[in-house]
């Protein structure tokens, strides 16, 4: 209501009177429209592209309730005919269910949608039958066609065009109550580019109106609030990611081509599909003839989304400083971005199997922050390819076999690098050694060790002693086969190649293992030969073939089927069966043997209506003298039942599983197959009567020479086939994992044991251990470092091998030793997997009791530095067990090595008793191999200052230090210690102003030692043993003396020059303090002053 009033003209302050009155009606107060989310989705992009048709799904809530009979009205308004165009026919309003994911209740559709029927598309009609109704917006029965057409014939030059398609109306047919959480989707055309897109401000209204009273009223509206919706730009998807290699449960390297175009993004968001993670570290380093990343590239994880793994990826300021801000993406246009992923079991199914790269703009310091996405493309997954695998075995039930794993590796296996084959479950064992024998390595040359885990299902872990190039392989272990035929999904294998860290390189899945056959126990045992003369061109093979239970089946057959590649032949059809104990096995009285003279194979054809009984024959047949022995050097003996022919029909071995003939159920065999994964069918017992198995003999590894084949061997050669890990006479001492000092024994004993026999190998692991960040510099052996946190870091655990050969070093010439290579040159010039020495020279060699170690690479090993890093730690390695066995210890430096050489690192050597010399000597001896133990270990590095103590300093009292200070009894003018380079380096190294620090630390009670490399070095030793609580100075070889401080020294370690962090290494090794600092290169009075208070 409004009035107004007038006062008396005569009495101001008289009473007014009214003189006019309006009753005006009052206005609604609207409910505002929230939009809290706001997505798109373009084809499979899940996303809003721009310059694309999209649908859009805008979900809301709205302060007030929304009725049925209410119009949704919808406009896009800012770019003017750049911004987004809206298309009607499909506009739907829904309420989403409870958890606000899934649409629940369709409230309304396009507002035109029921007269859809009453007109064209051409709208003629639509104008006609509208023009006399209430319309929310003149363009609101408008077709998508007809919007298709305004604007594809827009013309912008037109001064009487006017804006487009801008305009959505729905009509609301049920009602919603205040706070329900609505769905809006509809489509639209996207603008062109990103400026015309944040030009735009969405106006959402729901309105009533009142035909009769012709009032419009708004019941909730978002007065133009921003929208959180992202339109993206399409991001290039060629070319597609490509992975190095792509197994299941291995890490893969996968190469991107990422592209920003005009996003202008700060950063790549790369997701991976589901079952698939980034593997952090994930940036790959630089790699010799591989695709590599910039420089400048950078990768971090990212927390998951929606469970997929995610990583961030820009250019980065600098590789020091990782958790800022980086410098965008424009290092990595049109450059390669190769990040390492970790696969999953099998291959995801399409519709998950994408990836997406997001170019993103970035929030906030925090180095995880992800802000507005700018770019999005989706690129189709890879296929997870299992490594080829084949197993073969005698399928028997409840026997001990020999299980054959033949596998094509795809990776360069490293030395210490592992097979580990998981068997099934349902063996009864399935270990490095059972009653049938040990392991055989077979291809995979001398191993480490063989562990057989207790771990469910039955595992064999072989630790390789040298590497191991991609290609074919074959393994032999010993098995039982289970009692009965196993379910299929049970009676698989899995193949495992790791690296030395424990990860996968290459993998092999659910591998078929044979089906079991019951009826009938059998086994072959090693096959024995007569001896070959120089100028035999044959000799005899004798099969033993042992029938272990009398049985009442029908066996028609057996197959010997030669080793392949090239072929053994078949001399002459002149066989012999004889039998051995028990009751033989019996022959068709009329041409029992089907075979002939060049041919690779024999069937021996037995009496079906003679039941087997328990007991052994002899099949004895001549052989052609091969010219060489085939790669895999084995026989396959098959039993065939009653389905084989009378002249052997279905009595055949074929290369895989489903070539097998039809009187067979099953085989074994390692002979040079080729491997074809694991897609080999069953054949069953069901499919064809009286089929029965195939077993395996081994006949001689690759390895052994031709004229090791004598008679009078055979004794040797069957404890050879069937126990050795390595090369023949080799004895390997496995002396498992050395967790702490009063373990060194093992190894002294370890080594000294080994010394008795020929060829031995001792191994040895270490455990990994932690070590504080309190330096500044790279650290040293980077190989094994890795970084935990920000405070301490790890040195990886080790394994060690020690070579001990009766091989003289006439085989040394131009090997590199000590080097952080795999050692195979080393190992196979003292007779692993090389040339070895007759008997009599082994005889020789041992009966002197000298044992040699060659350190040889170019200009190092004799530097005194070099030297305490990489020499003395492995040479010491055998010295107190090769002390202990009465052997006497030389190290040979050759004159190629010697560039370098320090006197010093030849006394420090003599004064243990330790030989140096700069050639082989010319009389007899033997070589060690040391260059696979690891140097830089922690127990290493104890032993090494162990064995300086018992050989330098016996009798000696040490100083009583703790933390780097000397107690009252110790103290004295060499309590504290600076090596001083004022006069003494050689390297060019000397810093400016070292003289004032020199100063202040002799007022603070140091002992200057100026030029220490000139002071003999065990005097050297046995002083510092003896005096010394706290050594000092700048980094250098000079530091190296540490070795010889007592326990609870303090090393004080100046580096300004940033040498890599050895002294750091070194000390934490060996339990001691340690203080670091990095000064400027040139030192005033000040700054020496801090640097005395620091070592003080």
């Amino acid at each position: 209501m409004l009035s107004t009033w007038e006062l008396p003209e005569d009495d101001p302050e008289g009473t007014p009177y009214k003189r006019d009155e309006v009753h005006l009606q009052g206005f609604l107060v609207p409910g505002r429209v929230d939009v809290y989310n706001a997505f798109g989705q373009t084809g499979r992009e899940n996303a809003a592209i721009l310059g694309r048709n999209s649908d859009l799904f805008f979900d809301m809530t709205t302060t007030a309730p929304v009725q049925a009979g209410s119009d949704l009205v919808l406009q896009a308004r800012g770019a003017g005919p750049d911004g987004f165009k809206l298309f009607s026919e499909r506009a739907e309003l829904w309420t989403l269910d409870s958890e606000g994911v899934n649409v629940d209740r369709k409230l309304g559709q396009w507002y035109c949608e029921d007269m859809r029927s009453l007109f064209d598309p051409d709208n003629e009609t639509a104008m006609n039958l509208t023009k006399d109704m209430y319309l929310p917006h003149r363009s609101a029965c408008e077709w998508d066609t007809t919007r298709e057409d305004l604007v594809r014939n827009f013309d912008r030059s037109d001064p009487n065009a006017t804006r487009v398609a801008d305009t959505l109306v729905l009509r609301i047919n049920e009602a919603a109550p205040i706070a329900s959480s609505l769905r809006l989707r509809f489509q639209v055309q996207t603008p062109e580019d990103r400026t015309n897109f944040l030009e735009e401000r969405w106006h959402l209204t729901v309105q009533l109106y009142n035909e009769i009273t012709s009032v419009l009223e708004i019941i909730a509206t978002n007065d133009g609030a921003p929208v959180p919706l992202s339109v993206v730009t399409q991001l290039p998807t060629e070319p597609t990611p490509e992975p190095s290699m792509l197994a299941p449960l291995a890490r893969a390297e996968v190469v991107f081509m990422l592209d920003p175009l005009d996003t202008g993004a700060e950063a790549f968001v790369l997701t991976a599909p589901l079952g698939y993670t980034f593997v952090h570290p994930c940036r790959v380093p630089f790699q010799e003839n591989q695709t590599n990343n910039v420089d400048e590239m950078r990768c971090l994880p990212l927390p998951a989304a929606s469970g997929l793994s995610r990583a961030r990826v820009d250019c980065e300021v600098d590789p020091a400083l990782r958790l800022v801000a980086g410098l965008g993406t424009e290092c990595l246009r049109n450059a390669p971005t190769v990040v390492y992923v970790a696969s999953p079991e099998a291959t995801v199914p399409d519709a998950q199997n994408v990836w997406f790269v997001e170019a993103v703009a970035l929030v906030g310091t925090n180095y995880t922050s992800v802000g507005d996405r700018l770019g999005r493309g989706t690129f189709t997954g890879f296929e997870v390819v299992d490594m080829g695998v084949q197993v073969v075995y005698g399928a028997l039930a409840s026997v001990p076999v020999d299980v054959g794993v033949a596998f094509t590796s795809r990776v360069d296996l490293p030395r210490l690098g592992q097979v580990v084959i998981e068997g099934p479950q349902d063996l009864q064992q399935f270990s490095c050694e059972n009653k049938r024998g040990r392991v055989l390595p077979v291809s995979l040359g001398p191993l480490a060790r063989c562990q057989t885990t207790s771990s469910f299902p039955p595992t064999v872990v072989l630790t390789l002693n040298q590497s191991l190039p991609s290609s074919l392989h074959v393994v032999i272990i010993p098995a039982e086969t289970s009692r009965q035929d196993p379910q299929p999904s049970r009676n698989v294998f899995n193949v495992f190649l790791r690296a030395p860290d424990g990860r996968n390189m290459d993998v092999s899945l659910t591998v078929p293992g044979e089906p079991i056959v019951q009826g009938i126990r059998a086994s072959v045992l090693p096959f024995w030969w007569t001896e070959l003369k120089q100028y035999d061109d044959f000799f005899d093979v004798t099969v033993p073939v042992e029938i272990l239970d009398d049985v009442d089946i029908e066996l028609w057959g057996i197959l010997i089927d030669f080793p392949k590649d090239p072929d053994f032949q078949l001399h002459a059809l002149d066989v012999q069966v004889s039998t051995a104990f028990g009751e033989g096995i019996y022959l068709q009285p009329v041409s029992p043997f089907i075979g002939q003279a060049g041919g690779s194979r024999l069937l021996v054809r037995l009496d079906p209506n003679r039941k087997p009984r328990t007991g052994m024959s002899l099949i004895q047949f001549p052989v052609t003298r091969p010219f060489s022995l085939p790669l895999f050097n084995f026989w396959r003996v098959a039993l065939c039942g009653s389905a084989m022919g009378p002249n052997g029909e279905g009595c055949e071995l074929g290369e895989d599983r489903e070539d097998r003939g039809w009187a067979l159920d099953a085989h074994v065999s390692c002979s040079h197959m080729r491997v074809s994964g694991h897609d080999g069918q069953y054949l069953t017992s069901a499919g064809a009567a009286g089929m029965w198995t195939l077993l395996l003999v081994l006949l001689a590894p690759p390895s052994l020479g031709m004229r090791d084949w004598g008679g009078a061997a055979i004794t040797r050669l069957t404890a050879h086939l069937r126990g050795a890990f390595s090369d023949d006479d080799t004895n390997t001492h496995e002396l498992g994992t050395l967790l702490g000092l009063e373990d060194l024994d093992n190894l002294r004993a370890g080594v000294a044991s080994a010394l008795s026999s020929p060829y031995s190998i001792v191994s040895f692991s270490t455990p990994a251990w932690e070590i504080p960040m309190d330096m500044s510099e790279d650290p040293p052996y980077a190989d094994a470092f890795s970084k935990l946190n920000s405070s301490f870091a790890q040195y990886g655990a080790t394994h060690n091998s020690i070579y001990l050969s009766s091989n003289s070093g006439r085989f040394m010439d131009g090997v590199r030793t000590l080097e952080q290579t795999d050692g195979s040159s080393e190992h196979g010039a003292l007779g692993f997997g090389g040339q070895r020495v007759s008997a009599a020279e082994m005889q020789d060699n041992a009966a002197t009791k000298h044992l040699v170690v060659q350190a040889s690479y170019p200009g190092g090993p004799g530097y005194f530095g070099h030297a305490i890093d990489n020499v003395f730690p492995r040479v010491l390695s055998i010295f107190p067990g090769a002390k202990s066995a009465g052997y006497k210890l030389s190290v040979v430096v050759p004159k190629t090595s010697r560039e370098f050489f320090s006197h010093n690192t030849q006394v420090l050597f003599e004064q243990m008793g330790v030989e140096v010399l700069e050639e082989i000597p010319k009389t007899p001896h033997r070589m060690a191999g040391v260059t696979n133990v690891a140097s830089w270990d922690r127990l290493v590095r104890h032993n090494t200052r162990n064995v300086i103590r018992d050989e330098l300093f016996r009798g000696l009292t040490p100083a009583a230090c703790s933390g780097g200070t000397a107690d009252g009894g110790s103290q004295g003018a060499w309590s504290k210690v600076f090596l001083s380079r004022h006069s003494g380096t050689r390297n060019g190294r000397s810093v400016e102003g070292e003289e004032l620090l020199e100063e202040k630390l002799r007022k603070n009670g140091f002992h200057i030692l100026d030029d220490p490399g000139s002071m003999p070095v065990h005097e050297l030793a046995r002083k510092l043993y003896t005096s010394t609580c706290c050594l000092a100075g700048f980094a250098g070889t000079a530091l190296l003396n540490l070795v010889f401080l007592p326990d609870g020294a303090k090393l004080v370690e100046y580096n300004p020059t940033g040498l890599y962090a050895d002294y750091w290494e070194w000390a934490h090794a060996l339990n001691m303090s340690y203080v670091h600092t990095v000064p400027s290169l040139s030192i005033g009075d000040g700054e020496a002053d801090k640097l005395a208070e620091l070592a003080a």
